[in-house]
């Protein structure tokens, strides 16, 4: 007997941040974002700064997620080569994801960079076409990344990043695209600037086999970011970054803005708020980190009212560059 999911199931694959959207096997919902989980900021740095796009570049830290956001930054590193590892316990008690990415600078003038990305949804139970209740099923998401940039003149970059990106919903049903970043960015002195588009490309859909012909729109936007970097007796470094989206399909604007401070290269605390689109949450966020040797630990929360479905968040990275 064919098993098929319930609507419950079709709505996991159609919410952003914990909120489940109306999902219909026989219509294409314009309304909904699908496969969320490619607009999450997956760099623990960037995300205590309020998940600005610029964040992490500006203050300096590791260069190893910019296949998740920025692949124009890559150029601008101190580093040679940057491999992080992270954990975010998104939604607690709700969706656990492991991220992995690195990025290697060759000569201030080329970059590429990689990263995956594993997502673990609670259980969600299915039924057969008796109604009959089968086997809790637990929806995964995966997300696989590569970039490349370019650093053309000794002030401006180029970078691009390709995305695949999967959430399966059932042993029978799965939604997947093919996405696709592009950023150009400026550093002129204690500055940086960064326009660019996000997760341009397909429409996630279930495939031809799965007989299903609905299709959604993702988080794609246009995105604008400016950071602003300083030390201060060669002991202090003051970061400061904001950025602004614009989703795509009706989705609303979102905007960010953060601040870090470091003492040494050694000791980090970093603060932000996010501003949600209408397919996001605001939340505040805050941070700190420590770095010895090329080894950097760094710890995030996300800070919003008990209702915020992102509420105390939590994500952990380490690090390794050099």
């Amino acid at each position: 007997m064919k098993i098929k999911i319930i609507y419950a199931a079709l709505a996991a694959a159609l919410f952003t941040f914990g909120t489940p959207l109306a999902a219909q096997e026989d219509a294409v919902a314009e309304s909904s974002a699908a496969l969320p989980f490619t607009a999450i900021q997956r760099d623990p740095v960037s995300a205590a700064m309020g998940g600005t796009l610029l964040g992490s570049a500006a203050s300096g830290a590791a260069s190893a997620w910019s296949s998740f956001s920025n692949p124009a930054a890559l150029p601008y590193s101190q580093e040679r080569f940057s491999v992080g590892l992270a954990y975010q316990l998104w939604q607690p008690s709700s969706s656990n994801n492991l991220c992995l990415g690195a990025g290697v600078n060759i000569k201030d003038k080329f970059g590429v960079s990689a990263g995956l990305a594993l997502g673990l949804n609670p259980g969600i139970a299915y039924v057969d076409d008796s109604g009959n209740v089968g086997k809790t099923f637990k929806p995964t998401d995966l997300q696989a990344n590569i970039g490349f940039s370019y650093r053309f003149v000794s002030f401006l970059s180029l970078g691009v990043n390709a995305r695949y990106a999967m959430s399966e919903l059932s042993p029978e049903y799965r939604l997947s695209a093919l996405l696709f970043d592009a950023s150009l960015m400026a550093s002129l002195g204690d500055f940086q600037l960064m326009a660019g588009v996000s997760n341009l490309g397909t429409r996630a859909s279930y495939g031809k086999s799965s007989g299903l012909s609905v299709s959604y729109p993702v988080p794609s936007s246009l995105d604008l970011a400016l950071s602003w970097s300083r030390v201060f007796g060669g002991d202090h470094k003051l970061a400061l970054a904001a950025d602004g989206r614009w989703y795509f399909s009706g989705f609303g604007i979102a905007a960010s803005a953060g601040a870090s401070y470091c003492w040494r290269d050694m000791l980090s605390f970093r603060a932000g708020y996010h501003y949600g689109a209408r397919m996001d949450a605001d939340y505040a966020s805050l941070g700190a980190g420590v770095k010895f040797y090329g080894v950097a630990l760094d710890f995030t929360i996300l800070l919003a009212g008990s209702s915020n479905p992102v509420a105390n968040t939590i994500a952990v990275g380490a690090s390794y560059s050099f």
